[in-house]
């Protein structure tokens, strides 16, 4: 089987591992990118259990706190402990006026995030966050993969899985990584329903 062909079958394979498990989850696209972001698990102030992932470059981090806020604030869950909700309205509604996004704008986005959701939110937050890491790193344990050099990397796989939009996002942002994500697809719909959700609760 060649290189392409293995790429394929595994996307396609992990593609039918989330539709089963992860209802919602974000869908590979029809290519394979050999993109390696580098990721660095800090742990995390809120005495959680186990080590958060922290992705860069930021815009990653800043995509999977945004979908990651879309679980949160499902309507079948409770209503979130939020500090300061229109200051979190506010913020993410600012992420729609800009067509580039600098790294330093995109710390300082994540930053008022976290001030606005205060302490019990990010509790929340992290704790959905860890959830899905842990499924997407089961998702993976049952996906059969050949190792091959320019095979993706498994972190190429577990981004994928936690930003909207999944593989087409990563590779877009690999190759504009300046340019808003948030202004087009499922990334700019994903905003839209959690501060429209933001409004609702």
């Amino acid at each position: 089987m060649s290189t392409r062909s293995t790429v394929f079958s595994f996307s396609r394979s992990v593609l039918g591992l989330a539709v089963v498990l992860l209802a919602g989850a974000p869908a590979f696209g029809s290519s394979a990118s050999v993109f390696r972001p580098v990721v660095r698990s800090d742990s995390v102030s809120l005495q959680t259990v186990k080590p958060l992932t922290r992705w860069q470059p930021s815009i990653f981090e800043l995509l999977v706190t945004v979908g990651a806020l879309a679980e949160l604030l499902r309507p079948t869950s409770a209503v979130p402990m939020i500090e300061d909700r229109a200051a979190l309205t506010k913020v993410l509604s600012d992420l729609g006026r800009f067509t580039v996004l600098s790294t330093a704008r995109v710390d300082h986005t994540l930053n008022q995030i976290q001030v606005a959701l205060g302490a019990d939110g990010q509790r929340l937050l992290v704790s959905g966050r860890l959830r899905r890491e842990q499924q997407v790193a089961q998702i993976l344990a049952r996906s059969r993969l050949v190792r091959t050099e320019d095979a993706p990397s498994p972190e190429f796989f577990r981004l994928a899985f936690q930003v909207p939009g999944g593989q087409a996002t990563v590779a877009a942002v690999q190759l504009s990584p300046a340019v808003n994500p948030f202004l087009q697809g499922l990334p700019s719909s994903t905003l839209q329903t959690v501060l429209k959700r933001l409004n609702e609760q």
